[in-house]
């Protein structure tokens, strides 16, 4: 028998050894975030740079106001999205180690639009009605097991520098790394 295989048989009785469960760990362009069990969902009918709608290469990232860690990441392609709806599930903190700093009770995300074919990110404000899943006008307050539908999330060219254009930056940088280069070359 092969000792590595997750199966083991003893006494004509079968025993499935379950693998050790570990935190969920994504990786985004702004980096990973683990994920947690107490979550809001956020659904946004559309997402736009300029009034132009992202691609499907492009990012929608969340952002505890609190500590400004990242707590949620969704690849904005409607055409895998329930209807041509995307959301963006984001982590609360949970009491786990790997969710400290992350949402709390009537926080509101931050969120952040990343745009692929400039490698830029795109401070991102919501627009229009807010309604929860049952119809009604809501809030963006984070509660665990909530979930909203939001008109509009846009983003308003401050890119995280100000400088009313995306923060550009070599491709391939994490979002960490893009913002240190912003800061040691204002003139980008």
């Amino acid at each position: 028998m092969n000792r590595s295989s997750h199966k083991m048989f003893s006494r004509n009785k079968r025993i499935t050894r379950q693998p050790q469960l570990q935190p969920l760990v994504h990786d985004f362009p702004w980096g990973g975030y683990n994920g947690s069990t107490q979550q809001a969902a956020y659904l946004f009918w559309n997402v736009t740079i300029g009034g132009i709608q992202i691609d499907s290469n492009d990012w929608v990232g969340a952002f505890s106001p609190s500590t400004g860690n990242h707590v949620g990441a969704y690849q904005w392609d409607t055409s895998s999205c329930g209807g041509g709806v995307c959301s963006i599930s984001v982590m609360g903190d949970d009491g786990h180690e790997d969710t400290i700093g992350y949402m709390l009770p009537d926080e509101i995300p931050i969120f952040e639009i990343y745009v692929a074919s400039e490698n830029a990110f795109y401070n991102a404000t919501v627009a229009g009605n807010i309604m929860s899943s049952q119809g009604e006008p809501d809030d963006l307050t984070w509660i665990d097991g909530k979930a909203v539908f939001v008109d509009s999330l846009t983003g308003d060219g401050g890119g995280g520098g100000g400088s009313g254009q995306g923060t550009l930056c070599p491709k391939g940088m994490t979002h960490e790394e893009c913002t240190k280069y912003q800061e040691a070359n204002p003139q980008y």
